[in-house]
């Protein structure tokens, strides 16, 4: 018994050692357990404390869409050499199913075929259209050489104005610098020269010129330099209130017509009016890489929707139409460029004197379009009998294309709108 109640030597010390260990490793426990009740508490705190984020209105032109834009206020610039990064890849594949490409393919088959209808094109032989690619790629070859000293000198001085600007640059912002348009001289011999060099030299991608006055000359020489932007480096374009006028549109419409590379311009606030944008509308007509336009405050009136509506939009995706002068005739002029339009994805119509006629003429003709697409599965359905097969929600997508307003109510005119509100037959005024 006496041998059963001795204890083994060093027992009691290696108890004793457990013992502290554990009672140290709870202790730390209710520390850390302390610690983070009282983190959460401070973030709660800061949480309560924090004054709610600004919007800024003038950002709804800029692409809400999480997959399709990804860009930061462009009015929240600092005045510095670099600004947001823009979006450099297009998002046309993701949002109407197709591409730039296939969209020419098409449309140079449209216009075959409509030459050949109206005897008046006569297709060159392949003597011809080999004299043609030779003479082009010795004018460019002339451009290139011509172009490759003032383009670094403008590396070497940076632009005359003391910047960080080099071959490798991407991203430059010269926000209201005062600059003239002699800025424009030496930045159309960078951009020609980094869109004919071979191999490849130059990486400026987006160019932000706003709010300085190089009015149209500037604007020109820069679009004439962009005709030739072979190798697709600049995508980003900002010359709002830069009082281009008609001419500089003119020239931005000329551009269009052979440039491949922007994804995005920005003109705001330039005094273009109507007869600007139908110089616009003639460009965007056969342009098929441009996504993103915004006109707002150019005074466009109804005159220029109805040029924008005459194109159904061309190729773009996103345009802006704000503080534009936009009354009921305009949202009509509109509402038919719907008619043979896929590709638009967000029309910005905010801040117009349209009333409820104008919506009325939008909703009413994307109802129309929705009905018409469901008549034509109907009778495909009674055609095809049990080998029909229903639209996919892409298909569907892709077809009536759900466009975003930026919170505007759009919709058809109520059913029963004409017991609300008639017209007087022998006279302009309205009889509620």
């Amino acid at each position: 018994m006496a041998s059963d109640s001795k204890v083994a030597p060093g027992a009691t010390e290696v108890a004793e050692d457990k013992k502290a260990v554990e009672g140290a490793a709870e202790e730390k426990t209710a520390e850390d357990t302390k610690a983070t009740k009282k983190d959460k508490k401070g973030k709660k705190g800061k949480k309560g404390k924090e004054a709610p984020r600004k919007v800024d209105d003038d950002h709804d032109d800029h692409h809400d869409h999480e997959d399709h834009y990804n860009a930061e206020h462009h009015d929240q610039e600092k005045d510095n050499n670099t600004i947001h990064r823009p979006r450099v890849f297009s998002v046309r594949p993701q949002l109407t199913g197709t591409t730039s490409a296939v969209l020419k393919k098409k449309a140079a088959e449209k216009q075959a075929k409509q030459d050949e209808k109206d005897h008046n094109h006569i297709p060159l032989t392949e003597e011809e259209k080999e004299s043609k690619r030779v003479m082009t790629e010795a004018s460019h070859k002339r451009m290139r050489e011509k172009s490759k000293e003032p383009a670094q000198a403008c590396y070497n001085n940076g632009l005359g104005l003391g910047l960080p600007f080099h071959a490798e640059t991407g991203e430059i912002n010269l926000t209201n610098r005062g600059l003239k348009s002699d800025i424009a001289e030496g930045l159309s011999q960078v951009l020609l020269h980094q869109g004919l060099s071979d191999p490849p030299v130059g990486s400026l991608h987006s160019l932000v010129l706003r709010t300085n006055m190089i009015r149209f000359d500037g604007c020109e020489r820069l679009c004439n330099s962009l005709k030739y932007d072979i190798n697709r480096v600049l995508v980003y374009m900002d010359l709002s209130e830069c009082s281009i006028g008609v001419k500089g549109a003119k020239a931005v419409g000329d551009m269009l017509k052979q440039n491949e590379s922007l994804l995005e311009i920005r003109l705001k606030y330039n005094q273009i009016g109507h007869e600007g944008t139908a110089h616009l509308a003639e460009g965007l007509a056969h342009n098929f890489t441009l996504e993103n336009l915004s006109l707002k405050g150019n005074a466009i009136l109804d005159i220029g929707c109805e040029h924008l509506g005459a194109i159904h939009f061309g190729s773009l995706i996103d345009l802006d139409l704000r503080e534009n002068y936009i009354g009921n005739h305009g949202c009509e002029a509109l509402a038919k460029g719907f008619k043979g339009n896929r590709c638009l994805r967000r029309l910005n119509v905010r801040e117009n004197p349209f009333g409820d006629e104008g919506r009325w003429a939008i909703g009413g003709e994307l109802l129309a379009k929705k009905k018409k697409y469901w008549k034509k599965q109907k009778e495909k359905r009674v055609y095809e009998g049990n080998e029909y097969r229903a639209p996919t929600q892409r298909e569907k997508d892709l077809a009536i294309p759900k466009i975003d307003f930026a919170n505007l109510n759009i919709e058809p005119r109520p059913v029963l709108a004409w017991a609300v509100m008639t017209e007087c037959p022998k006279c302009v005024c309205t009889i509620m």
